[in-house]
C-alpha cells in the first residue's frame, strides 16, 4: 500500500515534463515532432489549467490529462498518463469509448451532470459524482481526433444534498413516534431508502437500573434493523453472513467472552484508523466505554457502533 509520502512525491510529478519525456512514437499519435500544430496548441493550453481536464485521444484512447486530475488519480499518477484508457481504466472503458463513438459520428459534444462512478483507488473503493463535457477534437483536415473532457466533481456536493435530504425526512416522520421502539422502526425506514451512505444498520435498546451512582445498564435488546423492511416489526431478521454474530438479546452484567483488544490499522490516503476484529458486536465495550467503536466485519468491510442517549438515559 502506498504511504502518504509516496502519494503526495506522485502528485507532485509534472505532467508538462511527461509530455516532453514520454515516448509517444509507440501510441498512436506518433512522435511529439508529428503532432499537428493545433493539438499541441490544445494540450498546451488544458495542461496549465487549473480546472480538472482531460484528452481521449485516438481509437486507444490514449489518455492525457492535467496537474488537477493528477491530485485526484493519487497513487495512479503519473502510471496511466499517456497510456490506453482500457488497460489504465478498464471499470471505465465502456462508458467512454461509447461516448467517444457518439461524438465522432454526430460531431457534436456531451454535457452530464451529476454522473456517479466508483473508483478503486490505494486498495479501497470510492463513490465519486462529476459534471462534465465532452467536446470533439478535429485534425486539421477535418478528421476527428480525441475528446476535450472538462469536468467538475461535485460528489461533496451530491453527497450533502442526499444526507439533508435523509434528516430532513426523518425529521418529519419522527413526529409520528408514540414510543421508543416505534421511533427505531421510523429511523431504520429512513435509513433503508439512503442505502447509498447506510447499507445497513441496526439499534439495540439497553435496559439500566437506576441506582444512586447513576444507571446500571442491564441487557441490550435488537429492537430494529434495515432487514427485513416489508414488517418492521418482524423480530426474525435475515441478517447477511458477512455481519459479525448479531444476538436478539445481549447481557450486559456477565462479562463478554471476548476481550476485545486486537485492533487492525488500516490506512488510508491521508488517515489511519484502528478497527477492532471481533466475533460479535461489541455492544459491551461501546456501554462501557462510551465512544465509538470502529469493527471489521468478516468480509473485512467496516462498521461502526456508536451510543446514542435519551434524556432518561438510555442507550
Amino acid at each position: 500500500m502506498s504511504t502518504n509520502n509516496d502519494i503526495n512525491k506522485q502528485e507532485e510529478i509534472k505532467v508538462v515534463d511527461l509530455i516532453n519525456s514520454r515516448d509517444w512514437s509507440s501510441t498512436c499519435l506518433g512522435s511529439l515532432d508529428s503532432w499537428e500544430p493545433s493539438f499541441r496548441n490544445i494540450v498546451n493550453l488544458f495542461l496549465h489549467s487549473k480546472f480538472p481536464t482531460a484528452i481521449f485521444c485516438g481509437p486507444d484512447l490514449i489518455y492525457i490529462y492535467n496537474q488537477a486530475i493528477a491530485k485526484i488519480k493519487k497513487s495512479k499518477h503519473p502510471y496511466v498518463f499517456g497510456r490506453p484508457f482500457a488497460e489504465t481504466h478498464p471499470e471505465h472503458f465502456g462508458y467512454v469509448k461509447s461516448r467517444y463513438e457518439r461524438i465522432k459520428s454526430t460531431g457534436k459534444g456531451i454535457f452530464e451532470k451529476d454522473v456517479r462512478f466508483i473508483q478503486y483507488c490505494d486498495d479501497y473503493e470510492e463513490e465519486n459524482y462529476i459534471s462534465y463535457t465532452l467536446s470533439p477534437i478535429f485534425k486539421e483536415d477535418g478528421t476527428f481526433w480525441a475528446i476535450l473532457n472538462v469536468c467538475d466533481f461535485t460528489t461533496h456536493k451530491v453527497l450533502a444534498e442526499r444526507r439533508i435530504k435523509t434528516l430532513s425526512v426523518l425529521a418529519n416522520r419522527i413526529n409520528d413516534a408514540d414510543s421508543l421502539g416505534n421511533a427505531c422502526h421510523i429511523i431504520m425506514k429512513s435509513f433503508r431508502e439512503n442505502d447509498k451512505d447506510i447499507p445497513f444498520a441496526l439499534i439495540y435498546l439497553i435496559d439500566s437500573d437506576k441506582l444512586r451512582s447513576g444507571f446500571q445498564p442491564r441487557a441490550a435488546h435488537l429492537i430494529s434493523t434495515t432487514f427485513n423492511y416489508k414488517d418492521l416489526y418482524n423480530k426474525n431478521w435475515d441478517i447477511p453472513d458477512n455481519l459479525l454474530e448479531t444476538h436478539k438479546t445481549i447481557n450486559l452484567i456477565e462479562n463478554p467472552d471476548e476481550n476485545y483488544d486486537l485492533y487492525i490499522e488500516l490506512k488510508r490516503s491521508t488517515t489511519k484508523h484502528l478497527f477492532l476484529k471481533c466475533k460479535s458486536w461489541p455492544v459491551h465495550l461501546v456501554v462501557k466505554e462510551d465512544k465509538d467503536i470502529k469493527v471489521l466485519l468478516k468480509d473485512g468491510s467496516q462498521a461502526m457502533l456508536f451510543p446514542i442517549k435519551a434524556s432518561y438515559a438510555q442507550q
